[in-house]
């Protein structure tokens, strides 16, 4: 994989700039992250999906996210849940609350 430095010389080349003469790094860079951002968000490419599951436990607030995930990027995160006990149950019981619906 390039590196940013790689990818910015590669532009440079490319578009007959040796130096920043017209575009700056910063121009250069900024176009580099909208190809991306653009290129990302045409399609549902499954090399930018990662799948897990994990458990969490009452009361807990917060997730690890895997290694391969990074914070840095955009990511959306899709949830499903199930919680049926039979201490939910017996609660929504006490509650007068359909079993599957929590009090």
């Amino acid at each position: 994989m390039a590196t940013l430095t790689e990818m910015v010389v590669d532009v440079r080349e490319r578009i007959g700039e040796d130096s920043a003469d017209f575009f700056t790094d910063a121009e250069v860079i900024r176009a580099l992250n909208l190809g991306v951002t653009t290129f990302t968000a045409e399609e549902a490419w499954p090399w930018l999906y990662t799948e897990f599951s994990l458990t969490l436990g009452e009361g807990q607030t917060e997730l690890e996210l895997p290694s391969n995930v990074s914070i840095h990027r955009a990511f959306a995160i899709r949830l499903s849940c199930s919680m049926i006990s039979s201490v939910t149950s017996a609660a929504a019981h006490a509650s007068g609350l359909p079993p599957n619906v929590e009090p």
